[in-house]
């Protein structure tokens, strides 16, 4: 869907830059990890999701889990965004691309 915000991607963006945004801006409840990078999938894990997956409410988790995924697949040839974390209340860790999140929001 075209209801997300458009936000102005650099040129040269890379995974690395789109995880130092989001662990800058969101350094008080999460920590997102690179594992790896395989074809086109970005692998990260957050260490300690308990404020993800407890104390944020479902659409607060989902928002984050959405924006983190439409930004890493804002990178050249990446698809797909792998979260692993300690499953909660609020999200489920596995594999996502851009299209498990329309019509959600």
């Amino acid at each position: 869907g075209d209801s997300m915000i458009q936000h102005q991607v650099p040129q040269n963006i890379t995974v690395d830059m789109v995880l130092k945004e989001f662990n800058n801006r969101y350094q008080d409840i999460l920590h997102l990890e690179l594992l790896r990078i395989a074809q086109d999938t970005v692998y990260i894990s957050i260490p300690d999701a308990s404020y993800l997956t407890h104390g944020m409410g479902t659409t607060g988790a989902f928002a984050i889990m959405t924006e983190v995924t439409y930004s890493l697949t804002e990178v050249p040839g990446i698809a797909f965004v792998s979260f692993d974390f300690e499953e909660g209340d609020h999200a489920v860790p596995g594999v996502y691309q851009r299209s498990d999140f329309d019509n959600k929001l």
